[in-house]
């Protein structure tokens, strides 16, 4: 608690210190809209952030298959909003269904066969689906809105850095 009121009281001091821990939110933010934006869905980038995501999330599943987790897809939703958020959603729904094959294939017994599937399993797959679509929405409109805030603040933005460079640098009016 004293450590907090110190820098409280640091950043009152300096103001341009206080507002560093807000730039670098900012700046974490910042790079996020740029890979976002910079990203095209159906590129080469937007797949390797597809497969990097679901290889992740799959990993995750196989060290928790160990614990007899009922489960079976909790992994697979961070892939899935961190695919649609990144790559969009082309890469969602790409995630969406090999994550689906995936838990049918390696997780649910028979393994590696296509048999039929009882009610409930199917009722699982089902709630997988409804859930990671309404998923892949929340993550398509986080991109589209953190696409839209980084249009309109970075020309604001880089007009505030050449404003207080020009001050630092001006010399001082002799009164």
């Amino acid at each position: 608690m004293a450590q907090a009121v110190e820098r409280r009281q640091a950043a009152l001091a300096d103001p341009d210190e206080g507002l560093s821990a807000d730039s670098q939110q900012s700046d974490r933010l910042d790079r996020l809209a740029e890979l976002s934006a910079r990203i095209r869905p159906y590129s080469i980038d937007a797949l390797t952030i597809a497969l990097s995501c679901l290889g992740a999330a799959t990993a995750l599943r196989f060290m928790g298959s160990w614990t007899n987790s009922d489960f079976l897809f909790a992994t697979y939703f961070p892939a899935i909003l961190a695919a649609g958020l990144l790559a969009g959603i082309p890469a969602a729904v790409g995630v969406t269904i090999a994550s689906a094959l995936i838990m049918r294939l390696f997780f649910v017994p028979p393994y590696l066969h296509s048999s039929s599937q009882t009610s409930g399993e199917y009722i699982d797959f089902l709630m997988h689906l409804i859930s990671a679509a309404l998923t892949i929405c929340f993550a398509h409109y986080c991109r589209v809105v953190l696409n839209w805030l980084h249009k309109r603040i970075s020309p604001t933005k880089s007009l505030l850095e050449n404003c207080s460079t020009e001050i630092r640098t001006s010399p001082p009016f002799l009164t």
